[in-house]
């Protein structure tokens, strides 16, 4: 779980959104310098490949993780996630 005081923000990679759910768009540094800036965050977990890339180009310490929307997602990678984040693997 993640503790009460934590505040959480979600952001995307890039500002742009598609018309379907298969819609990819290239991670827009500017957007993340400019996100990560405004929050100023003690932990950035990227959520998939592009929001991965992104982070890199940016330059900045993050933790990886499968995109949730990833449908294959397995019992493993769950556990995974979890533990990276401090919540209790299990579920």
């Amino acid at each position: 779980m993640i503790p009460e005081h934590c505040l959480v923000y979600i952001i995307n990679s890039s500002n742009h959104i598609g018309s379907a759910s298969k819609a990819v768009f290239p991670p827009d540094v500017a957007h993340l310098k400019e996100k990560i800036e405004e929050i100023k965050p003690d932990v950035i977990l990227a959520c998939g490949r592009v929001a991965q890339k992104g982070m890199r180009a940016v330059g900045i310490p993050h933790i990886i993780a499968p995109h949730p929307a990833w449908r294959n997602l397995t019992k493993e990678h769950r556990q995974k996630v979890k533990g990276l984040i401090g919540g209790k693997s299990g579920s």
